[in-house]
This record gives C-alpha cells, sequence and structure tokens, in this order.
C-alpha cells in the first residue's frame, strides 16, 4: 500500500504510478483542490487510453474527474439548483454511485492473471469510494431539509437527529486508507453543523454554559479543518474575553470554497446572537469590553443595529428581548448553578424577564404586564410566524412592535406614536433585524447560491 508524506508543501507518494495517482486525489480532494484532481484523473486517463491501458481504470478515472465537478458543486452549495452537471446534485451522486457500482463488478469478479492482487485493492477502494458517494448523497438530503427550516428549536432538533442518523449510518464507512483524509473532512463538517445546531438550541432556551461550550467546540473544529482559522475565531479560547479576531483570518478564508464560509458565517452570526442575548452575563463578569471586540467583527452586530434601530425611533424608545421561560422546569435563569444552589423558580411576571435592552436604564415597570399580556397573545393566536405584530396603548401613549425570534424569545420594541415616512422606515430596519436573528438570510444563502446556477 502506497504511503504518502508532506515535502515542501506538496503531498510526495511513495508506491507504484497508480497508486500515487489515486493517494494524492483523494488528498487533493479533501484539501478543496477540487479543479486539480480532475486534471489529474483526466491526465491518466489520457495517458493510459493513449498507451493502450485498461478500459476499465480508464473508467475509473472518468469517474473520479465526475466526482470532482460533483464536490465543487458540493462544496459551491448547489444543493437544490442544477449543478454544473446541469443536473439536481442529488440525481448527480446518485448517477455516479450506479456507475461506480458497474466498475467494482467488474474489478470484484475478475480473476487470474498477475493482476490480481491489484484487481481485489481496485475493489476494495471502489467500495470506500461507493460509501463516501452514498454519505455525500445523505448530507445534499441534510441542507435540502436545513433550507426550508426555521430557527425555533423543534427545527434545529430534528436537524440534528437527521445528522446523528447519518453518523450511525456512515460512521463504519469508507474506511479505506487512500479515503483517510475524506473521511476526515466529511465528519468535521458534520460534527460542526451538529455543534452549530445544538448551540442554536440552547440559545433558543437561553442557556449561558451550553451555549458557550458548543460555541466554543464548534469554533475550534472549524480552525482544526485544514488549519484555517475563521474569522474572529482562536482555538486557544477558554472564556468570552479571549475570543478575539485574527487580523488576517478574512483574507485566509477568500481561498475557500463557499461552504466552508458558510459555516464560518453560521458560527460568526451565533457569536453575535450569543453577545446580545448574555449581554448582562458578559457585562456582570467583566466581559463587556471583549463582547463588543466580538460582535463588531461579524456581519450581524446586534446590538450596534438595535441602536441603529433606535436612530430612526422619536425618543424614549426601547428595544429589548423578553424570555419566556414557562413551561421550563426549575428554570432558574440563564446562568450556571451548582446542584446545591437553593435559587427560587421563576414565576408570574419575573417568568417573563429581560434578557436584554437598549438603552439599558430603560424603565420596564409600566410596560411590564402590557408586554407580557401581548406575548401570551401573539403565542395563542392561530399565525404566529408574521414578522412583526403591532399594538397601540393610547394611554402610555407608545406603540408596541413584537416579533418572535425564537420560540421563547421575543423581540419588543417600544417607540412613542409616530407615523408617516419615518414610521415606514423604522419598520422596514425593525423587519430586517428580525429576519436575521431568525436566521433567515442565513438559512436563504443556501437558497441564493442554488439559484446562481439556474
Amino acid at each position: 500500500m502506497a504511503q504518502g508524506f508532506l515535502q515542501n508543501s506538496e503531498y510526495v507518494c511513495v508506491g507504484t504510478p497508480e497508486e500515487n495517482v489515486l493517494e494524492t486525489y483523494f488528498v487533493m480532494l479533501s484539501c478543496f483542490n477540487f479543479d486539480r484532481a480532475k486534471d489529474q484523473c483526466e491526465r491518466e486517463r489520457d495517458i493510459k487510453s493513449a498507451g493502450g491501458g485498461g478500459v476499465t481504470w480508464c473508467d475509473f478515472m472518468n469517474l473520479l474527474s465526475r466526482l470532482s465537478t460533483a464536490e465543487t458543486s458540493y462544496f459551491s452549495m448547489q444543493f437544490n439548483g442544477r449543478s454544473f452537471f446541469k443536473k439536481q446534485l442529488s440525481v448527480v451522486y446518485d448517477g455516479l454511485l450506479h456507475e461506480f457500482k458497474k466498475v467494482h463488478e467488474v474489478y470484484h469478479h475478475r480473476r487470474g492473471g498477475t493482476d490480481f492482487s491489484w484487481e481485489r485493492k481496485l475493489a476494495e477502494l471502489l467500495t470506500s469510494v461507493m460509501e463516501f458517494v452514498a454519505a455525500r448523497r445523505d448530507m445534499i438530503g441534510f441542507y435540502q431539509i436545513l433550507n426550508t427550516l426555521h430557527s425555533c428549536p423543534g427545527d434545529c432538533i430534528r436537524s440534528n437527529q437527521t445528522l446523528r442518523d447519518i453518523r450511525e449510518r456512515h460512521s463504519e464507512c469508507f474506511q479505506h486508507v487512500f479515503l483517510k483524509p475524506l473521511k476526515q473532512s466529511f465528519w468535521s463538517e458534520v460534527e460542526v453543523l451538529s455543534l452549530l445546531l445544538k448551540a442554536q438550541i440552547s440559545l433558543s432556551d437561553w442557556q449561558y454554559l451550553p451555549s458557550l461550550i458548543s460555541l466554543q467546540s464548534a469554533q475550534t473544529k472549524l480552525s482544526l479543518w485544514h488549519g484555517l482559522h475563521p474569522p474572529g475565531l482562536n482555538t486557544q479560547t477558554t472564556s468570552p474575553r479571549s475570543m478575539r479576531s485574527s487580523s488576517n483570518a478574512s483574507s485566509c478564508l477568500s481561498s475557500y470554497p463557499p461552504l466552508y464560509k458558510w459555516l464560518c458565517t453560521f458560527h460568526n452570526v451565533l457569536m453575535a446572537k450569543f453577545t446580545t442575548y448574555f449581554y448582562k452575563n458578559l457585562h456582570s463578569g467583566g466581559f463587556l469590553n471583549d463582547s463588543k471586540i466580538i460582535s463588531h467583527k461579524f456581519q450581524d452586530d446586534f446590538l450596534n443595529l438595535f441602536s441603529v434601530l433606535l436612530k430612526q425611533a422619536p425618543p424614549n424608545s426601547c428595544v429589548c428581548l423578553v424570555f419566556d421561560s414557562n413551561g421550563l422546569a426549575g428554570y432558574k435563569g440563564p446562568q450556571y448553578e451548582t446542584p446545591s444552589a437553593e435559587s427560587p423558580s421563576l414565576s408570574g411576571l419575573n417568568s417573563y424577564p429581560i434578557m436584554m435592552s437598549i438603552p439599558q436604564d430603560y424603565e420596564f415597570l409600566s410596560h411590564r404586564a402590557n408586554i407580557v399580556s401581548m406575548i401570551m397573545n401573539q403565542k395563542s393566536a392561530s399565525n404566529t410566524t408574521s414578522i412583526i405584530s403591532t399594538q397601540l396603548d393610547t394611554k402610555l401613549s407608545c406603540t408596541y412592535h413584537l416579533a418572535q425570534i425564537e420560540e421563547r424569545v421575543t423581540m419588543v420594541t417600544i417607540v412613542t406614536t409616530m407615523r408617516g415616512k419615518g414610521y415606514e422606515v423604522l419598520i422596514k430596519k425593525l423587519t430586517d433585524v428580525v429576519s436575521q436573528l431568525r436566521l433567515q438570510h442565513l438559512v436563504q444563502a443556501l437558497s441564493v447560491a442554488s439559484s446562481k446556477r439556474e
């Protein structure tokens, strides 16, 4: 069996020429060098074809070349639209799996001659390749499902269950030594996605420590995946204080495929949500300045977006997030408590705590009952998916704008009564902020990437 090593940043194989071609191909595929992998297979195919080489080997090289193109489409996020093959990407992988099975049958049933051991090796390799193609096909299905979901915990839990099913189905597959780098890349992607979904679930339930652990773990996986530090990430972080960005991360990221960059964006958006949802915790823990550094490095800096939003509103306006803890048995707040702690459970109006507000010193006493009543009415209404619901209070001379961000998190904007063009601008900006908090922009990026190939 061929074995390889690194020399001057290039992967060097030691083995037969055919083994070198195969091992180098899978290394390049795992490192996103799809064009180089494709060119190598086509060059090998043409050389062997011109020299009277075996038809089956040339067919194998041709299929690996097509697999390179399919991987290019996959990492370009062509999950729902038409790929570079002008077909649905799932259909492309189904076709590849069928063709690989044909070549596998030839090598598997061929007997005799001096090449028996080589034929057997190729049959074993093809078994792993087919298993990889089947696993990739399942991941395409996962992204197609993800594209139809929202950010509520139920959706994320179902998505995470789908990933667990994929892990269980393929955990013992594509074990061939040549596919080791490709296997590491595949499972890095699955683990990062799983951790990000877990972080979103914890954020939805306003759980500080589980959110932080999942985000840090996802950050580490992303950083180890091909040795890149995504924007705003540092593998040595152990607390919010140490989560600082590297100055050259964005430039490094530009050379990576869209799917990898999308995963980094997913992490960054969740980090921005984390610094928003736990603003009070970070402030009380002495992490206020660091949280501002973190969030300002992300495109979705929600704290800043809230401040910009209030500039469009009249004086004495406020933006806040309210958490509904009802139904969470024994919930005492977002902070971590030791098992021996005896803090009272939340009840009454206190079961709807203010997660954060801008301005921080806004007086909610006269608004608290109204806000809780509107949240309860909104959840009991048949249509709870509308972007913004509005209610005017003539007694307090203010208008409440409510938007459900998560199943238990509601964004409330309190403004003095206003109408006209300024009011329309405010509602438009408010709708955009809500969409970003709901991760709709992030999920829509999957559809946008696919539509570009139509």
